[in-house]
C-alpha cells in the first residue's frame, strides 16, 4: 500500500489557518482596527459596504510601514510585537500572534498603501488570495490606507454562510462600538455604503459612550472608581431603573483590551443582586488596569478570554467597586415591581371615558394581601389536599360551569380585592382573577389577531425619542411591523426616532420606554416572530396595573373579554390568569 500522507499546499494551509481568525467581516474589522490603534494612530476611519462582503477600508494616521515591512506583514507569524517567548506573557499591544494580515490575504483582494513620516513615497501593494500581484510606490498620506475586497471570493462555502448585509453590519457595529469605547482618546469615524454612522471626537470616556448609544445615556451613568495593588478598576456603570432584559451594553476591557467573561460578569450582577428584576442587564463599562504578566491573553485567536493569576481577588474588587459606586450615589432600589411607576392609568374600554377612575389610589403594599393570604393558610391540612387551592384543571381550556353562570348572570357581584384581583362567585365556589395578568392576556390577543394592522392615536405633538445606532438600526429592520401595530415611526437623524402615532386604546404615558422595550424584546425574540415580540411589549406595557381601582362595568367587562380568549387561562409569562376555588375545597380547609 503507497504512503498516504502528504503535506497540504501553502494555498490550502492559509485558508484552512484563516479560517480560525477570519470567521467573518466583523473580525476583520477588529484586526484591522487594532493594528491602527497599535500603529499610535490618533484618527481612524472605517468604510464598509454590503455588510463588510464587497468592502472593508481602513484609514489612519499611524507610523505607517517601511517597504520591506509592508510585504513581510502579510507572512504568517510575521509581527513587530513580540520577539522572545517571555513577550508573549507580557503583551502590551492590540495584536502579537502575526497571523492577521496573512489570513485576510489568503481569502480576499487586498489592496494597501502605507507610508512613514520621514519617507517621500509610500509603498503600495495588492494581493490576492495570498499570490502578491502588485508592488510598488506610490504618492499617499503617512499612516496606513488598507481596502479588504471580495471576502471569501475564493472560498465560496465560507461566503455562502454569511448571514444579510444587516446583521453582519450590526456585527461590525459591536467590534466597532467595543475599540471606540477602549480608546475614547482617538477619533474615529464609521462610515456604511457611503453613509456616516459615527464621527466621534477625541474624548473621555463617559462622552464616548454618550456618542455611541444615546444623549439619554448621560443621566444614566454613575461612575466607578476602585483603586487597589491587584487591579485598577474605572468606568461607569448604569442606574438600576434603566436596566434592560436584553444585553449589548455590558463592557468589560483588561488592559484596553476587549474581554468575555462570564466570571466578572456575575460579579458585577452580584452588586446589583437586591436592586434589579430578574433576568434584567444593567450597562457597565469598566476598565480594569493590571500587570500584564498576571494575566494570560493567548487562549483564543480572537483574544477575548483571558485568564487571571489572582482570579478571585479580582472579582472581589470588582464586585465591590461596583456596590461602592451605586452607594456612593445614593442608587437604591426605588422600583415597585408590582406595578409600575410609569403608568397610573389606563383606558382599556372602547366605551365612555367616564366610567374610569381618573386618580386611581393604591390601596396598601404590593404584598399585603398575599402575605395575609399566607398566614391564614398557615393552619391548612397537614396533607396534600390544600395544594388544589393553586392547581387549575388543565383538562378544559377554562371551567365551563363558571362560564355557563357568567354567561346567565348580568348582575353578578365582583369584588376588588386589594387593587389587585377580582373575586367573582359561582355556583361552585368563586374565581380570584389577577386583574394586570387578565388585561396583558385580552391585549395581546386582540394584537396578535387584528387584520390589516392595529388602530393608530395621533399624538398631539410628535416625540422625538434619542436611541442608540443599533437600536435605530434594528428599528429599520422591523419597521414594517412595528408601524402594523398601530405606530407611526420614522428615523430621525442617525440616532433618534420620531413618534407621530401610538397604538389607539392604550394608554402609554412613558412612550419613550415602550419604544426602547419594543427594540430589546426585538433583539432577544423577534428573529422568528417579530409581530408577536411587538405585540408582547404592548401588551405588558398597555395593560392595567396592580393598584389601580376598577368599578363594577369595568370589572366586568374585563371578566367578560378574559374568558372569551383562546387562552384565558394563561398570561403572557405563561403564569395563571386566575385561581378556582370550589365549596369542597374551602369547607376542607375550615372544617378539618
Amino acid at each position: 500500500m503507497s504512503d498516504i500522507i502528504h503535506l497540504l499546499s501553502d494555498d490550502i494551509a492559509n485558508k484552512i489557518a484563516a479560517g480560525e481568525v477570519v470567521v467573518r467581516p466583523a473580525a476583520v474589522v477588529k484586526e484591522l482596527v487594532e493594528n491602527s490603534v497599535d500603529a499610535g494612530a490618533s484618527d481612524i476611519q472605517l468604510i464598509i459596504r454590503d455588510g463588510g462582503k464587497a468592502l472593508i477600508q481602513l484609514v489612519d494616521d499611524g507610523c505607517g510601514m517601511s517597504e520591506t515591512d509592508a510585504r513581510m506583514s502579510f507572512e504568517r507569524h510575521a509581527t513587530s510585537k513580540i520577539n522572545t517567548i517571555d513577550d508573549l506573557f507580557s503583551v502590551r499591544t492590540m495584536g502579537f500572534r502575526g497571523e492577521a494580515l496573512a489570513s485576510i490575504a489568503a481569502v480576499a483582494k487586498v489592496d494597501l498603501k502605507t507610508r512613514r513620516v520621514n519617507d517621500e513615497l509610500a509603498t503600495n501593494i495588492v494581493i490576492e488570495g495570498s499570490n502578491l500581484t502588485k508592488q510598488e510606490l506610490c504618492q499617499a498620506p503617512v499612516g496606513t490606507n488598507i481596502a479588504v475586497k471580495s471576502l471569501f471570493y475564493n472560498v465560496p462555502a465560507r461566503r455562502k454562510f454569511l448571514k444579510s448585509d444587516s446583521v453582519e453590519t450590526r456585527h461590525i457595529l459591536e467590534e466597532f462600538t467595543r475599540i471606540a469605547l477602549a480608546h475614547p482618546g482617538i477619533r474615529m469615524s464609521f462610515f456604511n455604503n457611503d453613509k456616516e454612522v459615527f464621527r466621534l471626537p477625541a474624548q473621555n470616556l463617559r462622552q464616548r459612550i454618550v456618542s455611541l448609544f444615546s444623549r439619554k445615556h448621560d443621566e444614566r451613568l454613575v461612575p466607578v472608581g476602585e483603586y487597589t495593588d491587584i487591579v485598577n478598576v474605572e468606568g461607569f456603570i448604569g442606574k438600576p431603573e434603566f436596566a434592560k432584559k436584553s444585553k449589548g451594553e455590558q463592557f468589560f476591557f483588561v488592559n484596553d483590551r476587549f474581554i468575555k467573561s462570564g466570571y466578572l460578569h456575575h460579579a458585577v450582577m452580584s452588586a446589583y443582586q437586591d436592586f434589579l428584576e430578574p433576568k434584567q442587564q444593567p450597562l457597565y463599562v469598566l476598565k480594569l488596569q493590571l500587570d500584564p504578566t498576571r494575566l494570560d491573553i493567548n487562549v483564543h485567536p480572537s483574544k477575548h478570554e483571558v485568564k487571571f493569576e489572582d482570579e478571585k481577588h479580582i472579582y472581589t474588587i470588582v464586585a465591590a467597586a461596583v456596590r461602592h459606586a451605586l452607594s456612593k450615589f445614593s442608587v437604591t432600589p426605588t422600583l415597585d415591581f408590582e406595578a409600575d411607576p410609569s403608568f397610573n392609568r389606563h383606558e382599556f374600554f372602547s366605551g365612555p371615558k367616564d366610567v374610569l377612575v381618573d386618580n386611581p389610589v393604591r390601596e396598601g403594599s404590593g404584598n399585603t394581601f398575599l402575605k395575609r393570604h399566607q398566614d391564614l393558610m398557615d393552619d391548612r391540612p397537614k396533607d396534600d389536599s390544600w395544594k388544589q387551592f393553586y392547581e387549575l384543571d388543565k383538562s378544559e381550556p377554562h371551567p365551563a360551569n363558571e362560564l355557563d353562570v357568567l354567561a346567565e348572570s348580568s348582575e353578578l357581584e365582583l369584588v376588588q380585592v386589594n387593587g389587585k384581583f377580582i373575586l367573582m362567585p359561582t355556583e361552585s365556589g368563586f374565581l380570584l382573577i389577577d386583574q394586570r395578568r387578565a388585561h396583558q392576556r385580552i391585549l395581546l390577543e386582540r394584537l396578535e389577531t387584528a387584520v390589516g394592522g392595529f388602530p393608530s392615536q395621533k399624538l398631539l405633538f410628535p416625540q422625538t425619542i434619542p436611541l442608540s445606532i443599533g437600536e435605530v438600526q434594528r428599528f429599520e429592520q422591523h419597521s414594517e411591523v412595528i408601524n402594523q401595530l398601530g405606530f407611526q415611526l420614522e428615523v430621525f437623524g442617525k440616532d433618534s426616532l420620531v413618534v407621530h402615532a401610538s397604538p389607539a386604546d392604550l394608554s402609554i404615558e412613558n412612550l419613550a420606554q415602550l419604544v426602547e422595550d419594543v427594540l430589546a424584546d426585538l433583539q432577544v425574540n423577534g428573529v422568528s416572530n417579530p409581530r408577536a415580540s411587538v405585540a408582547r411589549q404592548l401588551a405588558l406595557h398597555g395593560a392595567i396595573k396592580h393598584g389601580q381601582k376598577l368599578n363594577k362595568p369595568e370589572m366586568q367587562k374585563l371578566v367578560n373579554e378574559l374568558f372569551a380568549c383562546q387562552q384565558p387561562n394563561y398570561g403572557i409569562r405563561k403564569d395563571k390568569t386566575f385561581l378556582t376555588y370550589s365549596n369542597d375545597q374551602l369547607d376542607k380547609a375550615f372544617f378539618l
